[in-house]
């Protein structure tokens, strides 16, 4: 036995150092993909949600974003679920790595391949609904969710910008309506030769208007669709 072995001995002794069984190894390989799997469907989740934000904004009621200046965009933009699809995809790469033979792979090609994964996921999640449940699911039970997000129910309506929403309290002629917008204003809306995207203009129904103001009370709608 060589100097060296001595040494080496002595110090387990010491350090009173026991071999672990592999049973330790795969458990701790196995909560790192656990971890990763986890990280990848919720990124998955995320991108869900920040689908159906985007298309919330473009089509339940309001201006898509090639009409709107870069100020609203950019207030409207989904940053929570963009910063969570962020972090669980760096999760996930992470994990990767701390796995057994995660450190052949770069960084930058796992944390490609965890956002493509999440991205394709999210799409499919988004095509079953799983974005809109989710944000209404928040919405509920979470009242600090909507302070963090602005969606259609929490848009405000902007009659100087050519944006009104409310519920249609009368029907005076086919191309005249009264409104009562979701802040508590009437609304004569004349729709005359406007585009009307509702089956029908029935009292009681919630609508989103986009047109111009014509005066205190007064709108002028080019489009009228259901708010939904």
């Amino acid at each position: 036995m060589t100097e060296l072995h001595k040494k080496v001995l002595e110090e387990i002794g010491k350090r009173q150092l026991a071999p672990r069984p592999y049973a330790y190894f795969l458990a701790k390989r196995s909560v790192f993909w656990a971890f990763a799997m986890l990280s990848v469907a919720l990124g998955a989740l995320s991108t869900a949600v920040i689908f159906f934000a985007v298309h919330d904004q473009m089509t339940t009621g309001g201006r898509g974003f090639d009409e709107m200046p870069l100020d609203d965009v950019l207030a409207y933009m989904p940053y929570v679920w963009i910063i969570s699809l962020g972090a669980f995809v760096a999760s996930a790469a992470y994990s990767v790595r701390r796995t057994r033979r995660g450190y052949r792979f770069g960084t930058a090609k796992l944390t490609f391949a965890a956002l493509g994964a999440s991205l394709v996921l999210g799409a499919l999640l988004y095509a079953a609904g799983a974005g809109s449940a989710t944000h209404a699911f928040l919405t509920r039970n979470l009242p600090i969710y909507d302070q963090l997000t602005r969606s259609s129910e929490s848009r405000p309506n902007a009659p100087d910008a050519g944006f009104l929403a409310g519920r249609i309290i009368a029907v005076d002629s086919p191309n005249r309506i009264k409104v009562l917008d979701f802040d508590g204003q009437t609304w004569i809306v004349d729709l005359t030769g406007a585009e009307i995207q509702v089956g029908n203009l029935l009292a009681d129904e919630d609508v989103a208007v986009e047109g111009r103001r014509t005066g205190a009370a007064e709108f002028r709608g080019r489009l009228i669709r259901d708010w939904d």
